[in-house]
């Protein structure tokens, strides 16, 4: 699991695909935590949810209470994922219930865990938003800075547009 994270995150051809795609560093930045910090741990739990209801081959388990023991692996997957999901982000409707002791463990630790995941995603995305405030801001210092230098030294509209044009893409 953690080769796999890893193998992700350094991976070459992904970065120079998106900076074919010339995707801003903030998009690919969040992306980058949507997949590896959100999504990829819930396909894991709802993989490890299913497991265990599964090992535990008994009437009280939850999956069986819903009658997905006979049902497709797409169907038992979409609803551990959906339990998996719904825990993680603290909403919990409450319509899969725990019989288990196994699962209320499972449960509480994925409760604990969740809460760092959230922590770390909602860090994050502040931390994306106030880079592009910074960035943004002092873009628009340099090229007010390029504007009054322009006017004192009478330069050429043209030129002007081409240096502003310059900055643009080098502040990306």
């Amino acid at each position: 699991m953690f080769k796999m994270v890893r193998l992700v995150r350094n991976n070459e051809s992904l970065n120079t695909f998106f900076e074919l795609l010339s995707v801003h560093p903030a998009v690919l930045r969040l992306l980058k935590l949507v997949f590896l910090y959100f999504l990829y741990p819930v396909h894991v739990m709802s993989c490890i949810w299913f497991y265990v209801a599964d090992f535990n081959n008994s009437k009280d388990n939850w999956a069986s209470k819903l009658g997905l023991m006979d049902e497709s692996t797409d169907m038992q997957y979409i609803v551990s994922f959906y339990w998996s999901m719904q825990t993680i982000t603290t909403v919990g409707f409450g319509d899969i219930s725990i019989g288990l002791l196994e699962e209320y463990v499972l449960a509480l630790i994925w409760m604990v865990f969740g809460v760092s995941i959230y922590t770390i995603c909602i860090g994050n995305v502040s931390t994306i938003i106030a880079t592009i405030d910074i960035k943004a801001a002092f873009l628009a210092q340099k090229l007010r800075t390029l504007q009054q230098y322009a006017l004192r030294i009478n330069l050429s509209t043209e030129t002007a547009i081409r240096i502003q044009k310059f900055l643009e893409n080098d502040s990306k």
